[in-house]
Order: structure tokens, then sequence, then C-alpha cells
């Protein structure tokens, strides 16, 4: 799956790199640490155990029940996840890390509540991938939240929070749309994401438009849609240069010819950015013809820094191998 790229942390990428780090380790938790599955109860002071339990832990087990029936007798506590903005980064991420895919209704409801509202707490960037993980932990849940796809679309909306959170936003609605079986909410899911291919100033219309890509039931509408947004992105000046770069790619990989003239005009201008020339050269490579081999050539001689270089010689293959006949074998 294709996601339009939004780095805010070393630790946590976009979407599929942290779930799947998070469900490999979902196992390896259990193992290296004993077998008392978190140190931490729900909100209605359920601990969960699982089998062959180790008597060490049994033990320390008690007496960490017995302090929480102690401390259940003074006032109520904040409610799940719990931290507090003193609560150093690495924890909060370890324990998100650290649930498994059944969590209880409270913990679901505090997790999206925790995404609801910006936290000033901690820097932007891993305000984000915080977030992130916990988007992640709530898609791969054994039983989809009810409430995820309305709390994400009302965070979008709110446009409250950092712009690679609301990114977050968009990625994840559309990696969750498989899993949507409502038909209300999947229409709602893909209102959103069509409001979000509107904003050509911000770098999640390109995400919006990847999304859009695989949310269920495509039709000829769907497609007429997409294909509208991608050339209204490709062919706009104005547009944020990697919600552009990704238009470019879209266009070429659902063979959208009439974004090639913005490829054209896009190669020629030497004042764009050098990830929006690379997708331009892949798409010319996809669309173009071999009247486009001068083109590259002349951008080759404009632009001959090394990073140019595999996309040229990319496009070139591609252009070459569409003058020479179909071998017959």
């Amino acid at each position: 799956m294709r996601f339009h790229p939004v780095r805010t942390d070393s630790r946590s990428g976009p979407l599929r790199e942290g779930a799947a780090a998070r469900s490999a380790a979902g196992g390896v938790f259990r193992a290296a640490h004993g077998h008392l599955h978190l140190p931490f109860a729900d909100n209605c002071g359920h601990w969960e155990f699982v089998d062959n339990l180790n008597p060490v832990h049994a033990i320390q087990g008690f007496f960490l029940a017995a302090f929480l029936a102690f401390a259940s007798s003074a006032p109520a506590q904040s409610s799940f996840p719990g931290w507090s903005p003193s609560t150093p980064y690495k924890t909060r991420i370890d324990l998100i890390h650290s649930l498994g895919r059944d969590l209880s209704p409270a913990q679901v409801d505090g997790l999206l509540a925790y995404l609801s509202a910006p936290d000033p707490s901690l820097r932007p960037d891993r305000e984000a991938a915080l977030k992130n993980d916990v988007w992640n932990l709530l898609r791969e849940q054994t039983v989809l939240p009810t409430n995820l796809v309305p709390t994400t679309i009302a965070v979008f909306r709110a446009h409250e929070q950092a712009s690679a959170i609301l990114d977050y936003c968009i990625q994840h609605l559309g990696a969750v749309a498989l899993r949507v079986e409502d038909a209300a909410s999947l229409r709602d899911l893909r209102e959103c994401l069509e409001e979000a291919s509107r904003e050509n100033a911000r770098p999640y219309s390109g995400t919006a438009l990847i999304a859009l890509t695989h949310v269920p039931a495509p039709g000829s509408p769907d497609r007429t849609f997409l294909l509208a947004r991608t050339l209204a992105l490709a062919s706009d000046p104005a547009a944020h240069p990697a919600a552009r770069a990704t238009a470019l790619q879209i266009g070429a990989e659902q063979g959208f010819s009439g974004v090639l003239p913005h490829v054209r005009a896009i190669l020629a201008d030497s004042s764009h950015p050098a990830t929006l020339h690379v997708s331009a050269l892949a798409a010319l490579g996809a669309l173009g013809d071999a009247t486009d081999l001068p083109r590259l050539a002349a951008f080759a001689a404009a632009h001959p820094h090394p990073r140019f270089r595999p996309a040229l010689n990319g496009a070139r293959i591609m252009l070459i191998q569409k003058t020479q006949p179909t071998k017959m074998f």
C-alpha cells in the first residue's frame, strides 16, 4: 500500500512502518516480559494474565494488585491512557506499543479522546509520531472501534492540529476503509477524502488522492472525480509541491494522459523542487513517447546532479522500449 510520505520522527514512519513493527512486537512483549500483559489496569480495575504464569510474577502481581486496591479508595484518576504532561515521550510510546488488539471500551474511548485534542506537552513531531502509533493500534483492533472513523474525520475537519497530524488522519482513513462495513461510515469517509483532495495548497491533498485510489467500490463516478482532481493538482503551480508530485505519480499509474502536458512543462522549468522533477521524469517515462527523448536530453544537460540519473535513465529506457517493435516468441 502506497502512502504520501510524512516523516515526523525516526521512531514512527507513516502508517505501515510503525504498524508492522508493533504487530511483530506484540507477541514478543509477552515472551520477553513474563506473563503479566501490562503493568496497568483498565478503568474497571481488571488485570489480564496469560497461561504459564511465572510464580515470581504472580507474587509481584499480587502486591501490585493490592496496591491498586488501596489506591482505588483515593480520588478518581485521569481516564486512560492516564499519562500526565510530564510523562516522558518514550514512556508513552512504550505503553502504546505494549497494548494488544483487544482493548477494552474504556481504553478505546480514552485513546480516541487523546487523538481528538492537541497535546501541547510534546514537541509537534513527537505528538504526531505518538498519535500515528495510536491510530495504528486502533486500526488493528480485532473489532474495529465504531467511533474510529467519525473521530478521525472530526479531527481532520476541525483543523486544530498540526499539518502532519492532519495528513495522518487522511492516511489512516484510506487505510481503514477496507475494514469499514457500514455504508454510511464509508460514505462519510469518502466525502472527507474528497474534501481533503481539494485543498491544493496542503500536502495532504496528494495523500487524499492516493487514499481514493483504493477506497472500496470504485466506479465510473469515482474514477471521474479522481481524474479531475489529479489534473487539477498537476496543473496548479500554487499547489503544494509534494501534493503535485503525488498527482503526477497517480496520473502515471492510472494512465491519465491528460497530465502529460503538465509533466513536460514542469521539466522545462528549472525552478521546481527536485522531488517534483523526479516525479515528472517518472511520469514522462510512463506516459510519453519517442518525441520526448530530446526533452530528456535537454533536462539532463541542464540538471547534471547525480540525484536525477536514476529517474532519467528509467524514463529513457521506458521511452526507448516504446519505439521498439514487440518481439514475438
